[in-house]
């Protein structure tokens, strides 16, 4: 910690030198509830992206490998079981040098799903590489992502720069924000759209399920009406990130930058079930989307709140039966009725646009 003080003791006093030599560099680092545990710089590699995981092997060691969102190095792996002193085991370069970038990365037992995007939409490689982790030495001794290689999904195409997040946890299936070579945005900014990949046959990966925001694709049945209206600052009706939670793992959150969040019904994937679309967007801005631990545990059964029970109380039957007299609480179960109603109309309606299940 002390090196990493004196370093940046060092550098703050460079830069003030050259613009106001008058001005004293801080003394140290500031901190609030927080210690600095260790510090590592990647062998100056120090462009982490989004992605990093944690491996427990059997010995009790733990490794954690990172993704990085530059076009140089796209792996690092580094041996945090002690946190004090991390060590650096390897580091693998990008498979498209000065193209691709491995930006996220999800692990699963000892199966390794990395991210490649490109640059610009046409090149390659773009897609989802599945890595053998099981040998720690094979791990150590690898010089490119093909030495651990169990399979590559390809997601290249004319309008596609292939993955920018993913999300794998579960060992089955992976949870992609990719384009697609037989996907045409009908804006530049939107070519990226949820996916899910079937991953039980590690050397065969295939396509189960993905949806993309109704007018966001070239041939959608609702253009022109449904076209987005772009922002002012314009980021994009694509998706970014997905999370799919243990603690509820028959829900998918999909943060779609300027669509907002949108929640998806995955339960009966394993079986064969289509994705569905759990009511209309949330309107915000989601990049990145966050879920809390709460909202994420929360089941199906959960106890409904007490403002809620309150209510129900009121109306007789939390069911809300056809018949209530002219109650307030059947006014509002009327207005629920009316209410599932729509979303029961939107869900056909979307399922109709923009979802395709393989």
């Amino acid at each position: 910690m002390q090196a990493l003080q004196r370093w940046g003791g060092a550098m703050g006093v460079a830069m003030l030198a050259s613009a106001t030599p008058a001005i004293a560099a801080p003394a140290a680092a500031e901190a609030k509830s927080m210690e600095l545990v260790a510090h590592h710089e990647l062998g100056g590699n120090g462009d982490g992206g989004e992605g990093m995981a944690i491996q427990q092997r059997p010995d009790g060691r733990r490794i954690l490998y990172l993704a990085h969102e530059g076009q140089k190095t796209c792996l690092s792996v580094v041996d945090v079981t002690d946190p004090k002193a991390p060590s650096l085991l390897n580091q693998l370069p990008s498979p498209g040098s000065g193209v691709a970038r491995c930006n996220s990365l999800g692990l699963a037992g000892d199966v390794l799903a990395v991210a490649n995007q490109t640059l610009k939409p046409g090149q390659k490689p773009a897609g989802m590489w599945l890595l053998d982790v099981a040998d720690l030495s094979r791990v150590q001794h690898a010089q490119a992502l093909g030495d651990l290689s169990l399979a590559f999904f390809d997601t290249s195409g004319a309008h596609s720069r292939g993955v920018h997040w993913l999300w794998f946890v579960d060992g089955e299936f992976a949870h992609l924000a990719t384009g697609a070579g037989d996907f045409s945005p009908t804006n530049v900014q939107d070519d990226q759209f949820y996916m899910v990949v079937d991953v039980r046959d590690r050397r065969n990966p295939r396509e189960v399920g993905r949806w993309w925001l109704p007018g966001t694709r070239v041939g959608d049945a609702c253009l022109p009406q449904c076209l987005p209206k772009r922002q002012a600052i314009d980021d994009g009706y694509r998706a970014h990130d997905i999370h799919v939670y243990p603690q509820r793992s028959d829900r998918a959150y999909v943060g779609y930058i300027d669509a907002g969040a949108v929640t998806f019904d995955v339960s009966g994937l394993s079986e064969g079930a289509r994705l569905h679309l759990m009511g209309a967007p949330i309107k915000t801005y989601a990049h990145p989307l966050s879920i809390g631990p709460a909202a994420a545990r929360q089941g199906p059964k959960a106890a409904a709140p007490a403002w809620k029970q309150a209510r129900e109380a009121a109306s007789g039957s939390p069911a809300c039966p056809a018949s209530h007299g002219r109650s307030r609480a059947s006014g509002w179960c009327a207005a629920r009725s009316a209410r599932r109603g729509r979303n029961r109309v939107r869900r056909k309606r979307d399922d109709s646009r923009g979802l395709r299940v393989e």
